[in-house]
């Protein structure tokens, strides 16, 4: 199986600081759920939560940088991941692309996995390009702080920012210079450990040359004590799924500049005790 090697990576945070009032065909069409779900009808207050941006405002922020440079024109696989369901139902983010941007290759929606729905979106590619043929990818993931919830609800956690991120990846041979995405994987906390050492036997990670990347402070749990890293950096814990992703240092410096071989990033979704993996490996 050839590696998949990340070719561009892109990033935006997006702020607004005006605020619409809902359509009125918006607020019938969530009231209707709540009434077919026999819950209290939506907290008005809701609709004004946040930025307000769409997932298609947040995707028409970083594809014409994309179909700029001629990198739509040859993918077969986009694969889009969100922390929560799209909010405003006038919006079908997932045919946008077909739409507005005339992609005609396959696309996948992956929601409702929490923080972790990137590493989930991830592994979903590297399975494409494993058994399906595909050999050019890109990566999307999308968080958005607008999320209508019923009055009954006193706070809801939401995300931190409106933000989207997104990575062109492409089936390369291992020796290609890069960065690489070697493993992508959703891992239950009770075999965490299991996980992670049978991942260093595998892929022979030396631990000098690697660096975890991690959203808690591991030095309160007892599996710091088993972990054989030598080199750990600590992420904020607040954010959202894409902050939470990109958040390893790898995406945020150039290649060359790393003094690590290994990228390791752990990010924990504590209301599941589910932690997202990543692996990923520069070749000079």
């Amino acid at each position: 199986m050839n590696n998949l090697s990340i070719k561009k990576i892109y990033y935006e945070k997006l702020t607004r600081y005006t605020k619409q009032a809902p359509r009125e065909r918006f607020r019938q069409y969530y009231d209707d759920l709540a009434k077919i779900a026999m819950r209290p009808e939506v907290n008005p207050l809701s609709y004004l939560q946040g930025a307000q941006y769409s997932y298609v405002e947040l995707l028409d922020t970083v594809l014409p940088a994309i179909q700029a440079k001629g990198y739509l024109e040859d993918l077969e696989l986009i694969v889009m991941s969100f922390w929560s369901p799209e909010f405003d139902p006038d919006h079908a983010c997932g045919a946008y692309p077909c739409h507005r941007y005339a992609f005609d290759g396959k696309i996948l929606d992956i929601s409702d996995c929490g923080f972790l729905s990137p590493f989930v979106a991830l592994s979903a590619v590297q399975n494409y390009m494993q058994y399906d043929g595909v050999t050019r990818a890109l990566f999307v993931g999308m968080d958005q702080t607008t999320v209508p919830y019923h009055a009954a609800i006193n706070k809801i956690s939401l995300p931190s920012c409106s933000s989207i991120g997104a990575l062109l990846l492409v089936a390369q041979l291992p020796c290609t210079p890069g960065l690489h995405l070697v493993l992508s994987k959703r891992v239950k906390g009770k075999v965490l450990l299991d996980f992670l050492c049978a991942m260093i036997k595998k892929y022979a990670l030396t631990m000098h040359d690697a660096l975890l990347t991690c959203n808690q402070n591991l030095s309160h749990k007892k599996i710091s004590k088993f972990l054989p890293f030598k080199n750990i950096s600590y992420s904020t814990r607040s954010g959202n799924s894409v902050e939470k992703l990109f958040s390893c240092k790898i995406f945020q410096q150039k290649i060359i500049q790393s003094k690590y071989r290994w990228h390791v990033l752990l990010v924990q979704e504590e209301s599941r005790d589910e932690w997202g993996v990543l692996l990923m490996r520069v070749v000079l």
